[in-house]
């Protein structure tokens, strides 16, 4: 199940702080990955893009879960 996750605004200042210091790829993965590895599963591929990230789970339970967590939309 492949889902879209959009970056709350919340994080503006976070996000362009990582920008600036050439770290956002992996202030999104410490933000977002680490936090789905350690509460849904580590069976997912995420894509990072600039106004939020793909992540496509192996098992469609997994997606349920982070949709019912986090929110996000199914991205076709």
């Amino acid at each position: 199940m492949k889902l879209f996750y959009s970056f709350p605004r919340g994080y503006s200042s976070e996000i362009t702080k990582a920008r600036e210091d050439n770290e956002f790829d992996a202030w999104v993965d410490g933000k977002f990955g680490k936090f789905i590895r350690e509460t849904i599963s580590d069976d997912f591929i995420m894509e990072i893009g600039d106004a939020g990230f793909s992540v496509d789970f192996v098992y469609e339970t997994d997606g349920d879960v982070f949709l019912k967590t986090l929110g996000g939309r199914i991205d076709a």
